[in-house]
Order: C-alpha cells, then structure tokens, then sequence
C-alpha cells in the first residue's frame, strides 16, 4: 500500500461527505484497498489494551510509548492520565499535531468511552504509527460522574425488547 494511497484513505475517512469531491473511480479502488488491507490486518484485540497494561507500562518508567488524550482540552485539564499530552481528536490529523507524534514509540490513545479515541487509532494506524487504544476510555480508568450520566443514559435508552431476527 503506497503513501499516497493510505494519505488519500485517510483524508475520506476524516473529511465531512459534503466537503470531498466526488472520488474517480481509481481513488475509489485505492481507498476501497486501503480499507480492506487495514480490517483484513486487525488482530482479534483490535489494537486495543486494557486500563490494566496501561497503567503497568506507566509505572514500568521506560517511556517507550506516548499516552494521547484525545478528549477536549477543559476535560484534560480536570485530569488526564500521568504523562498523557492532550491532542484533542478533531485536531488529530492536523500536520502540527502529527508531527508531535513519534514513529518509534508506541502510541496510547484514550478519550472518555473509547468512541473519539477509536477514530484516531485508525486514523494513525493507516498513517503507520504504531496505536493501540485503551479500552473503554477514561471511563475504565476512573468512575468519575460524567461517566454515571452515561451508565445512566445507556440504561434508559435501552429496553432489551426492541425487535430482532435470529
């Protein structure tokens, strides 16, 4: 898979519908590629770790990975991860932020609920650093009350009787 095809991949991926150009259908085929390539090559974790091996690679001290806090920047400043930078998830792709982010070292993205911080690990997986994200986000880390309000939420929106096929 050449550069070229994985940026232009990316770009679809990121750019609004109503902002991209209708594709030819040569880049058509190459994003099409591309994303076959990228889900035929996802192992069973997804590229996913859990809170648990985060917090073992912190307190490990060989700082051979970054943490990524993709959350807002008001929610990073209440508390983050020890060590994480925030990079806020809109902003991911943007050349000043992919240039603060190493090629040699692993990449530890997290956000709230792992919705935000999903986007940006196929993001930079198809750009070729090497991601993994934490699973279930900052809510696995720490029960804080945003995430009530969202345990709440869950189990009003859902009544377990809505329609299904087997």
């Amino acid at each position: 898979m050449s550069h070229f095809s994985l940026a232009l991949a990316v770009l679809v991926i990121l750019a609004p519908a109503a902002k991209v150009a209708a594709l030819s259908a040569e880049e058509a085929r190459v994003i099409q590629q591309a994303a076959a390539h990228y889900l035929e090559s996802t192992p069973e974790n997804n590229f996913l770790v859990s809170p648990a091996e985060v917090l073992a690679r912190i307190q490990s001290g060989k700082g051979d990975y970054l943490l990524v806090d993709v959350r807002t920047a008001k929610e990073f400043k209440l508390w983050h991860l020890p060590g994480a930078i925030n990079i806020p998830y809109r902003e991911v792709a943007n050349p000043e932020s992919i240039a603060k982010l190493p090629k040699d070292k692993d990449i530890v993205v997290y956000c709230n609920s792992g919705h935000e911080s999903s986007k940006v690990l196929s993001v930079l997986r198809l750009l070729e650093f090497r991601a993994v994200g934490m699973k279930w986000g900052v809510m696995a880390w720490r029960p804080v009350p945003a995430t009530a309000a969202t345990l709440k939420a869950i189990a009003e929106g859902t009544t377990g009787t809505l329609p299904i096929e087997q």
